[in-house]
């Protein structure tokens, strides 16, 4: 009895790791808008979110990773999690929650780059580039 427990336990703990561990690509995902304010300060930054997919494909949570207190990742935040609520999934036929975990990565470039070289991209089915230029802060002048 102890030891179908045990065979019990270590298939379920097996199958929730391959099933936390797969790749999952989205068939449709929209990438998060590049903060303006991190853009005036020249900031760019990672950040890393844990996706709870429901069998429909849709996001049922987010739940974001890194520091709590990190100034520059807090202003990516809020745009990662209104852009991944948006993602769909493949769906699944039974009532499994799938998790995948996604990096997004702000990066700037000088203000004379390309404006076809900005198109944000997913690097395989777990990273997105978020490209912007860089947007100097214009102080208001006080008449």
């Amino acid at each position: 009895m102890m030891r179908t427990i045990q065979l019990a336990l270590t298939i379920a703990l097996l199958s929730s790791q391959f099933l936390f561990s797969q790749t999952l690509a989205p068939n449709k995902w929209v990438a998060p808008e590049y903060p303006i304010i991190a853009k005036q300060f020249e900031e760019s930054g990672v950040v890393s979110a844990a996706l709870s997919i429901r069998p429909d494909g849709s996001i049922a949570n987010v739940t974001m990773f890194g520091s709590r207190h990190n100034r520059v990742a807090d202003r990516f935040r809020p745009a990662v999690h209104e852009a991944v609520l948006q993602w769909k999934y493949p769906p699944v036929l039974n009532d499994t929650i799938r998790t995948s975990v996604v990096y997004f990565v702000f990066h700037l470039y000088p203000p004379d780059f390309p404006e076809k070289e900005l198109q944000p991209e997913l690097i395989a089915p777990n990273t997105v580039i978020i490209k912007a230029r860089i947007q100097k802060f214009e102080p208001e002048t006080i008449s």
